[in-house]
């Protein structure tokens, strides 16, 4: 039994947003949309929940038509039997916690409903709040009350617009390490929409990017972070290094190209193609003060610090070597290493640590 969704919804005043993927509904799974800010992904998820109307294609559930642009069939919010919880847990503040969850139960035995209450109250770590009005919780707590709520009535699917995203860090990653357990015990389908990396990477089984109202490329979070098949996409995904290269030469497996006139190292993922860009993580920038010779299957460049960008326990680090060139390193590493701007630097990759994506033509 599968969700498939083929879509698209139009804006006067902004971009198409389009969308077309399929996900299991009888088993767990956490599917990811994944994108910067304004890139469709909540209009996606609204559309899904029948909040949003889509102006063309379909979207289908166990081969029942939730929307259905050729037919004009329209399922309502209320009779697809999903779960929505928004970034801001969105509570009735007149209600205490066990009132919240037990909202969507109304039509249910007041024994049945009891008992599924204190299912989740468990399940969610809120037992002892039954009697607290919204008003008397923390951020986290609130989510917590926000996801039992949309479990409550035992949807189909969950679908969650950045529930995180209002919460501090600690807060944010104790509940995403709870939050998978409890869902997967629950065997719930589940789409995710974020734009942090850290929640793509530990929630998601499997990931959508997106990019200007488009979903430009899926997988596994794993291989969609590791081997982007654009430049838009590596940058979405966070390679602070995007370079055009052009191809010197190949050996071994490896492939020599040219920044300009400095040369990188990096594996050939075959395929005939003159130009390519060389895409680079921060984290995969070791720095130096002295050469100190040779090192196998690295680069080596010689630089000058740009810039300093202090992020808390990392700093990253901006350079000129013959081409702009970012490292994210640790705050110890920065000052071991007595970093300020106009330094001299060497930088370290190894050439494992440069993907290429080959430019077409």
């Amino acid at each position: 039994m599968a969700l498939r969704a083929n879509f698209t919804r139009d804006f006067s005043s902004g971009p198409r947003i389009a969308a077309e993927f399929q996900m299991e509904l009888n088993r767990f799974g956490i599917t990811v949309l994944f994108g910067a800010s304004g890139c469709g992904k909540t209009t996606i998820l609204r559309c899904l929940a029948g909040l949003d109307r889509p102006d063309m294609g379909a979207i289908f559930a166990e081969d029942v038509p939730w929307f259905d642009a050729a037919s004009g069939r329209f399922v309502p919010p209320h009779r697809r039997h999903v779960g929505y919880v928004f970034q801001e847990s969105a509570l009735f503040p007149h209600l205490d916690v066990r009132g919240n969850i037990a909202f969507g139960l109304r039509d249910w035995s007041s024994q049945d409903r009891t008992h599924r209450v204190s299912e989740l109250l468990r399940l969610m770590g809120l037992e002892g709040m039954e009697r607290r009005r919204p008003v008397e919780l923390s951020g986290g707590e609130k989510q917590r009350v926000a996801m039992a709520r949309a479990l409550a009535p035992r949807p189909r699917l969950l679908l969650l617009d950045e529930p995180f995203a209002s919460l501090d860090r600690p807060a944010a990653e104790q509940l995403r390490h709870e939050l998978r357990h409890v869902l997967q015990a629950m065997k719930m389908p589940v789409i995710l929409v974020t734009h942090n990396r850290d929640e793509a990477l530990s929630l998601g089984d499997h990931l959508l990017l997106m990019r200007e109202g488009c979903i430009c490329q899926g997988g596994s979070p794993t291989e969609v972070f590791a081997k982007p098949d654009s430049r838009e996409a590596a940058e979405l995904l966070g390679f602070g290094t995007v370079v055009r290269t052009r191809i010197a030469g190949r050996t071994e497996g490896l492939l020599r190209l040219l920044a300009g006139e400095i040369e990188l190292v990096a594996p050939d993922p075959g395929g005939e193609f003159n130009e390519a860009y060389a895409c680079i993580r921060g984290e995969g920038v070791s720095l130096e003060r002295h050469g100190s010779g040779a090192v196998t299957q690295r680069n080596r460049l010689a630089g000058r610090v740009t810039a300093l960008h202090h992020l808390g326990p990392l700093v990253r680090v901006q350079m000129d070597c013959g081409f702009p060139l970012e490292s994210l390193i640790t705050s110890w590493a920065c000052e071991d290493l007595a970093l300020a701007v106009g330094d001299p630097i060497h930088a370290l990759i190894k050439a494992t640590a440069v993907i290429v994506i080959p430019i077409e033509g």
